[in-house]
């Protein structure tokens, strides 16, 4: 089996050996001398030992990859469903506050930081404000439709039917 990098080979075993539950340590490797290979040294695949529920190598980051992607699907994820998650999918017992904050930095990854989203505001109120997004209304002589047209988008009212264009 080939991986395309080392990260992604990491990503595997690391993936492979919480299922397992197992623990596994990676050495350090220096990326000048080592560049084209990644040997592993002992495999057993056979384990006779009792499963232990808490598991080393699933640390904070692992932890956030998974939430990450669970949160991508259900946006209203509790600390309570993704420990029950954990415990589920992959029969590992994670700290709650480790999930928490994982959660928190999931959320943050996915819809991005509230101080840049709040600094683009200014640039969006001018951007509204400038002359090129002020709208020109036209309508038909009994006054039934108006239409208001801007640069990027073109909404039709209809008094009548009380309907818009715009779909709300």
């Amino acid at each position: 089996m080939e991986f395309e990098s080392i990260a992604l080979f990491k990503k595997a075993i690391r993936k492979y050996n919480i299922a397992v539950g197992r623990s596994i340590f990676f050495p350090r490797v220096d990326p000048k001398t080592h560049l084209l290979s990644y040997q592993v040294k002992t495999f057993v695949d056979q384990h006779t030992w009792a499963r232990d529920n808490k598991c080393k190598s699933a640390d904070e980051k692992w932890v956030m990859d998974e939430l990450e992607e669970k949160m991508r699907t259900h946006p209203a994820l509790t600390v309570k469903k993704a420990e029950q998650f954990f415990r589920e999918e992959y029969d590992v017992n994670v700290n709650e506050r480790k999930i928490y904050r994982c959660i928190v930095k999931a959320r943050e990854r996915i819809e991005g930081s509230e101080k840049a989203q709040y600094s683009l505001l200014r640039d969006y109120g001018n951007e509204i404000l400038s002359n090129r997004w002020r709208p020109f209304p036209t309508g038909d002589l009994a006054g039934n439709i108006f239409k208001v047209q801007c640069l990027p988008i073109k909404v039709s009212v209809e008094l009548g039917k009380k309907t818009c264009s715009c779909r709300f």
